[in-house]
């Protein structure tokens, strides 16, 4: 298996060569990470929660957790969704975020993470 990690100002971008990437390829806390999804006929493997008018107020959307079948060792519990597709998440609420997935076609599908802070 090959892990080829780029860097760009403070965004890394992983590329994986094999459908199983190892959990210990997962970038630094506190890093911002660009990975290629694969999104399936109605998701991308992961619930999310917070957003805009969230019922613990405005919280970031992060990844609550996820599924079996999901992207095991490219998005970890506690990430926060920043882009999906090219298109900013900020200021968008948790079922506005779901419908924008949903309505992607069944494919590969980039996303921008912010890797959470370790204390």
């Amino acid at each position: 298996m090959a892990v080829v990690v780029i860097r760009r100002g403070d965004v890394t971008e992983t590329c994986y060569s094999t459908k199983d990437s190892p959990q210990k390829a997962a970038a630094n806390p506190g890093s911002r990470v660009r990975v290629t999804l694969n999104k399936s006929s109605s998701d991308l493997g992961f619930s999310l929660e917070g957003g805009v008018g969230s019922i613990l107020g405005d919280k970031p959307l992060t990844v609550q957790r996820l599924f079996q079948g999901g992207p095991d060792g490219k998005v970890f519990p506690g990430d926060e969704l920043l882009e999906v597709e090219g298109q900013r998440l900020e200021g968008l609420r948790r079922l506005e975020v779901w419908h924008l997935i949903k309505r992607l076609p069944p494919g590969p599908v980039e996303v921008l993470l912010q890797r959470p802070h370790q204390s």
